[in-house]
């Protein structure tokens, strides 16, 4: 049976006896978040197979009918991304049936020089933060060079706001 079914978090794409596909926003290019839904997920018996591509947005779970249904599936997953924000899509009917949730048009690189780090420490603190972006890929902030490299679906603005809020300069 394919379906698309709308809940506030996810979108189903495809509905099964055992076996799900839903889109899920929150874990956008998030590999930390997608193996958080999938250690949780896994956690339940009933969970044969997680498999999440944060590429694609797109998480397949399988299970056994006979312990859990899938609306027990779709309760869980629920509970798991309330806990994650949708700052990049929200999980809209129109939306989601427009463009299906798809990302943004171009990935860019984009290489500046940051100011205020004092430690190594500093740039492994920005590079966690940046790299917690829903829309960054990669990030890599250098001490030595003062430099930072970010990959991804995030315009130069945004990533220099967040720098900035966190208490450093970002330039070209």
């Amino acid at each position: 049976m394919n379906q698309q079914k709308q809940y506030s978090r996810f979108l189903v794409l495809n509905e099964s006896v055992n076996h799900i596909e839903v889109i899920a926003a929150g874990m956008m290019f998030n590999h930390e978040r997608a193996g958080i839904i999938q250690l949780i997920l896994k956690k339940n018996i009933a969970v044969t197979k997680v498999e999440c591509d944060v590429e694609s947005n797109i998480l397949k779970i399988s299970f056994d009918s006979e312990v859990i249904s899938a609306s027990g599936i779709f309760s869980i997953l629920d509970k798991v991304l309330k806990n994650f924000p949708t700052d990049f899509l929200s999980v809209n009917a129109a939306h989601s049936a427009e463009c299906g949730l798809i990302r943004p048009e171009k990935e860019e690189e984009i290489v500046f020089s940051i100011q205020g780090m004092s430690c190594t420490s500093c740039a492994k603190f920005l590079e966690l933060i940046l790299a917690r972006e829903t829309n960054v890929k990669q990030a890599n902030v250098s001490y030595i060079s003062g430099e930072a490299k970010i990959r991804g679906y995030i315009k130069k603005e945004n990533i220099f706001n967040i720098i900035e809020k966190n208490g450093y300069h970002a330039c070209i």
